[in-house]
């Protein structure tokens, strides 16, 4: 019974107070509970609310000036102790749900700083920044922030005592987020407590003069950025019973702090009343910045109160809401992440970045930890095509960082500032070079969750040390890291203008060149080009084009000025280049023949009725090739030197065109010891090739390809390859084939595409062409090509005889057909090709491309059907010669079987049989009056081998009974001997042989 009526008495003396002179102590609460008040040392932050009520306090006209909260000792909490405190008044006697924090505007912070939390029982005492006066009419309510981002052992805690259904307390704890006392969470993330913290306060009286005191006392803006602006509010309050009186308020120091609006002044307080007012810090230069404000009372005693702030240039991206392991991954020993930032998100900024920040929220201390960033600008959107490797970025930090517990701003500065003035894309790489270690899986960084899945690659390994320069495959993420860029502005401006030529009319294509600009920049259809994003300064800007003369001019650009630079460019200096052509049978000029000049320039002339013609601007000091043709005659090709002086080729002979046989036809004769050659005569429509893809193989009979791109159709159902098909959309129009109803093409795709479509090999007539419809885009400038090619050599080697990516720009939609001169090729085995390529860069075509209703051959349908050589030329024989392969080219190296020009269309190599074993080919000409020849006709190739036969036999006695072991002789020396039965066999080279047969006892026998 005693020991009831003592724990009665105790319960009911819960609130104690004990008088010392004019200090009063107060202790709230009995109890030894851990409820996790006022901090939850288990968790890195926290943030909690109680309220004491004023029956329990019960001091009149005293203000607190000590508060203590009693520490149970099993530990110590060094990592708990950073404490932000908070008072003030409520008529609320209980927390209604979890949503009823009292707003931070309704309370008054009486504490910031670090707070001794030692493995010592005992009251843990804290004094009060600034007094606070309690009404001792509304209930007290107690806050307490704990911001050290770290947490401690679960053995030690604060002591509570309950509160007997009443939730007298509201907490709030997280591990990754620190609590916000202006914005505290609600909806699930805290909890209502029927128990307050064990309180001492300690109390003193009221002073009788006027106390002055200003919250806070000093501050510091911390960093800034240009153009944004930084606000905090002063108050002013009266502590003391005496009339406090403030007659001004004045700002003196650094201009990018201004006041705010002003109480009306003067102001006189009483007891805890307050003024309040407010201090705007707007930064216009980088640097710190101070400033003091100045408040004098009546009587002229003054306050300072001491401001400072750091302005930066920061361009700030990313929320921060996520935690994720980018841009470095501590994990893993290494990780490499790639993000592109779009130049709309940084505000199309253009300048200097001279560092960057990252922000890491950590539980791990990590220092000296190696890190490597490179930035590049790029017109890419995305990662979608894979890593832009470093080679093709500028390394701008390679060292060591240290990565502090908690959350930090990580600072970057770069050795040399990057220049990002291009208005392209920004592209960010971050590597953590291999280490043999690893930390915690929760070493964060303050992240954006992003929407975009394309814009970031993000690799980590413990095995591979990643190469930068070639990543291995990395995985998408639309996560990047809240990042903030120290940036410079740098004012900038821009060249434009019109190129004109020598007669004011607007030249397309010049190159406009600028040292160390990263863009290639070339005039217009009109003339027109702009330079954009150049840092103020000088520049000597060269203006190029082939066939002018290149221009320097030096010019001085102006931030934010367009400066206007037209030119006009003069052609290089010429002279004229004349001659005549002379036909051979006639001896006179010969007219409608074409002259072409090709080399620094190309020219075309054709000859008047008199065979004279004229170049009359012809570029100096260059030389070139020429090419004459006329219809029924053969080209002549030559070179000339031109130099200052105008130029007279003189006279240039042609000869009337001399067909070739045809149909030259090498096979051996019956007995294998010769090879019989059959031709067909020289006739002009002697070769004809159509092909319009309406059969259903692919490629044609005869016809082959190659095929780098195996991918699959495009969406319009035509493969990135050589292939057959009908009527497509391209998504602009139907293209239908021009004739029939298919046609062959191949579509564009981002890979490689390097692909081949070849005709059958043929004998070239003369006179001949290649023509075709075609569906093609024409100047293409991003180096992929859309190839015609020729192969004299089996396909060992091209010559491209048209590139529809060589042409001004242009589209050509099966509206003019392309018709191709193959006749420099007469006479000899020959290839054409359809060769589509992106040129090695491995990004695949830019445009689709079909061809159509092809014809190869020698103009058989038109006007050649008529035309016969010249009545002072015929054909009078024909020349033979054998020669090898590769000596098609190598007539000096041909064996003329004919000295003798013959009559007939055939001929008998008898010399077959003596050849070494080799492979053969032969070629015939035709002999035309006044000894002319015709391009060779080549024929097919013979290998010759060694051919055997079996011979058999018997030797046999005049009984016929078989002689075993009798000698068999060949004339050609060759021996045998018989088995058993008589039998003998030999292999020997085809031919006519003598035998004969000897054996002991027998008389020998010979045999043919």
């Amino acid at each position: 019974m005693q020991r009831a009526l003592n724990t009665m008495f105790l319960l009911m003396l819960f609130s104690l107070a004990f008088a010392a002179g004019e200090r009063t102590e107060l202790i709230i609460g009995t109890g030894s509970v851990n409820n996790y008040l006022p901090i939850n040392t288990t968790y890195s932050y926290s943030y909690s609310q109680s309220i004491y009520l004023q029956s329990e306090i019960n001091i009149p006209e005293q203000q607190i000036e000590k508060l203590s909260f009693y520490w149970n000792g099993a530990a110590a909490a060094t990592n708990s102790n950073q404490w932000v405190v908070y008072m003030g008044h409520t008529n609320a006697t209980r927390f209604a749900n979890t949503s009823s924090w009292l707003p931070l505007s309704e309370l008054t912070q009486v504490f910031a700083g670090v707070l001794t939390i030692n493995a010592t029982a005992g009251w843990k005492e804290i004094i009060l920044d600034a007094p606070f006066t309690y009404n001792n009419t509304q209930n007290l309510v107690i806050a307490v922030d704990e911001n050290r981002p770290q947490y401690d052992n679960y053995a030690g805690f604060f002591h509570t005592t309950a509160s007997s259904g009443v939730n007298r307390s509201l907490r709030a704890f997280s591990d990754t987020v620190n609590i916000d006392p202006s914005n505290p969470p609600s909806g699930g993330q805290q909890t209502l407590v029927m128990a307050y913290p064990n309180v001492k306060l300690e109390f003193n009286l009221i002073p009788s003069d006027p106390i002055f005191a200003i919250a806070p006392d000093e501050y510091h803006y911390g960093e800034v950025n240009m153009g944004d602006t930084a606000n905090q509010e002063f108050v002013i309050t009266n502590y003391g019973t005496g009339a406090l009186n403030i007659q001004s308020i004045s700002l003196t120091g650094n201009a990018a702090f201004e006041l705010g609006v002003l109480p009306t002044l003067p102001a006189t307080l009483m007891l805890d009343e307050s003024i309040s007012f407010g201090l705007d810090f707007s930064p216009n230069n980088t640097g710190q910045h101070n400033a003091n404000i100045l408040i004098i009372e009546s009587g002229g005693t003054a306050h300072n109160v001491t401001v400072t702030g750091m302005g930066v240039r920061e361009i700030r991206l990313g929320d921060g809401s996520l935690n994720a392991r980018f841009p470095l991954d501590f994990h893993y020993q290494t990780s490499l992440y790639q993000v592109i930032f779009s130049a709309a998100e940084l505000n199309y900024f253009t300048g200097l970045i001279n560092g960057m920040k990252i922000f890491n929220q950590f539980n791990s201390n990590l220092t000296n930890r190696a890190v490597k960033i490179w930035m590049g600008s790029t017109w890419q959107t995305d990662l979608a095509q894979g890593w832009i490797p470093a080679s093709e970025l500028t390394l701008v930090f390679d060292g060591v960082k240290n990565f502090p517990y908690g959350q930090n701003a990580i600072n970057f500065t770069f050795p040399e500032a990057f220049s990002y003035i291009n208005g392209r894309n920004l592209v960010v790489m971050v590597q953590r070079p291999m280490e043999n270690q690893f930390f915690n899986a929760t070493d964060y960084f303050k992240c954006d969750p992003g929407v975009f899945h394309l814009r970031a690659l993000n690799f980590y390994s413990d095995e591979v040390a990643v190469d930068p320069n070639n990543p291995p495959a990395g995985s998408h993420t639309s996560v990047f890291p809240k990042i903030s860029f120290v940036v410079e502005p740098v004012s900038i401006g821009a060249i434009s203008g019109t190129v004109r030529d020598e007669n004011n009319l607007p030249l397309s294509g010049v190159s406009v060149y600028l040292a160390d600009y990263p863009e290639e920049i070339e005039t217009n259809a009109d003339g027109e080009y702009i330079i954009p994003y150049l840092v103020p300064g000088e520049y000597h800007v060269t203006f190029s084009k082939h066939t002018y003369q290149n221009q320097t001019i030096t010019v001085q650009v102006e931030a934010d000025e367009m400066l206007t630079l037209d030119v006009n460019m003069q052609l290089l200096p010429g002279v004229m280049v004349c001659g005549r052509i002379i036909a051979y049978d006639t001896g006179g000029g010969l007219a409608n023949a074409f002259v072409r000049l090709s080399g620094f320039a190309n020219f075309l002339s054709s000859t008047d009725s008199e065979g004279y013609f004229s170049f009359p601007y012809v570029f100096a000091g260059e030389s070139y090739a020429y090419l004459v043709s006329a219809v029924g005659y053969g080209s002549q090709v030559g070179n000339i030197a031109v130099g200052i002086n105008d130029y007279y080729i003189g006279n240039i002979m042609l000869y009337e065109t001399l067909y070739a046989p045809n149909s030259l036809i090498a096979g051996e004769s019956e007995n294998y010891d010769a090879v019989e050659l059959n031709w067909n005569a020289p006739d002009p429509s002697a070769m004809e090739l159509r092909e319009g893809f309406e059969g259903e193989d692919f490629p044609p009979s005869g016809w082959s390809q190659i095929i780098t791109n195996t991918s699959a159709a495009s969406p319009q159902g035509v493969y990135p390859t050589w292939c057959r098909f009908g009527a497509v959309n391209t998504g602009m129009a139907l293209v239908e084939p021009p004739e029939g109803s298919m046609q062959a093409g191949l579509w564009w795709m981002v890979a490689q595409q390097d692909e081949w479509l070849q005709t059958p090999a043929f004998i070239c007539p003369p006179a001949a062409y290649l023509k075709f419809d075609t569906y093609a885009t024409y100047g293409s400038n991003n180096g992929d090509h859309y190839y015609v090619k020729v192969s004299a050599d089996g396909g060992e080697s091209w010559a491209v005889l048209w590139d529809a990516s060589a042409f001004p720009t242009a589209t050509n939609y099966y509206e003019n057909m392309i018709s191709i001169d193959i006749s420099n090729y007469a006479g000899q085995e020959i290839l054409l090709a359809f060769h589509a390529t992106d040129g090695g860069t491995y990004e695949g075509l830019w445009h689709p491309w079909f061809i159509d209703d092809i014809y190869i051959g020698n103009m058989a349908e038109s006007a050649w059907q008529s035309r016969v050589v010249n009545a002072n030329r015929e054909i009078v024989g024909y020349r033979v010669w054998r020669l090898t392969p590769a000596e098609e080219q190598n007539e000096a190296a041909w064996t003329l079987l004919t000295p003798e020009s013959i009559n007939n269309t055939s001929y008998t190599d008898t010399d077959w049989d003596s050849l070494p074993y080799e492979s053969y080919k032969w070629a015939v000409k035709a002999v035309y009056s006044g000894d002319l020849h015709s391009s060779p006709a080549f024929s097919n190739t013979l290998v010759k081998t060694q051919l055997t036969g079996t011979v058999v036999g018997m030797v046999r006695r005049s009984n016929g009974q078989g002689i075993p072991a009798a000698v068999v002789n060949c004339s050609n020396g060759e021996s045998t001997t018989t088995n058993n039965s008589g039998a003998y066999s030999m292999i020997l080279p085809i031919g006519t042989y003598s035998f004969s047969a000897s054996a002991n006892g027998y008389h020998p026998l010979s045999h043919d």
